[in-house]
């Protein structure tokens, strides 16, 4: 059976098999690369789908295990196409309210665990600089071989930027189209913050 999540991934995989064979060629070394950061400048350029195929993606050619960690809470929409409920989920775990391993769901693709997004609170802001301790301390999160995070927008939600702190590469989203400043003040954001970039997905593009 295909799930929603494999076919929405059928459009754009030629850029995702690129962005999964840069992932596979450092899995072996020392250093490999365990957390990936997908970012966009704005909401629309296609981040979580991007995120989730590249997730799906690893899990058949690889066939490793991966984490799918939705820290959009603004706009989550992966619950349904992966099989999961939406909570518990990343909120509840910024909140302090869950751990990582109470809230990891599996997924219905074999290998692929998710974290959604959860739901945001009306009465309390969110501590978004409790994510590297609370997602990191997990267990779960530690015994896959790629933890890949859906983060918000660099321009849109500026707060979304203390996510950078959680990866070790960055792939960066822009939708065919988009505002040149746009993805220009993009860039300059992840090179303030020092985290390595592992590509660009040109995403929409129709040539």
């Amino acid at each position: 059976m295909i799930t929603p999540l494999e076919r929405i991934c059928t459009a754009i995989e030629v850029p995702i098999l690129s962005i999964c064979a840069a992932l596979a060629q450092r899995k072996g070394e020392a250093s490999a690369t365990r957390r990936v950061l997908f970012a966009s400048p704005r909401h629309g350029d296609g981040t979580t789908t991007v995120a989730a195929c590249t997730a799906l993606t690893l899990c058949r050619t690889l066939g490793v295990r991966v984490a799918l960690v939705e820290a959009n809470p603004f706009h989550p929409t992966l619950a349904d196409d992966a099989g999961c409920t939406p909570v518990p989920g990343f909120v509840d775990v910024l909140r302090g309210a869950m751990s990582v391993e109470r809230a990891l769901q599996q997924s219905l693709v074999p290998g692929l665990s998710m974290l959604p997004a959860g739901t945001l609170p009306v009465e309390a802001p969110l501590d978004w600089r409790a994510a590297r301790e609370r997602l990191l301390e997990g267990e779960s999160l530690r015994a896959v071989s790629f933890t890949l995070i859906d983060a918000p927008p660099l321009v849109d939600r500026p707060i979304g930027r203390l996510l950078l702190e959680l990866a070790d590469q960055v792939v960066l989203v822009v939708r065919a189209g988009a505002p040149k400043d746009d993805a220009r003040a993009a860039f300059q954001i992840l090179e303030a913050s020092g985290v390595r970039n592992a590509g660009v997905v040109l995403n929409r593009y129709h040539g």
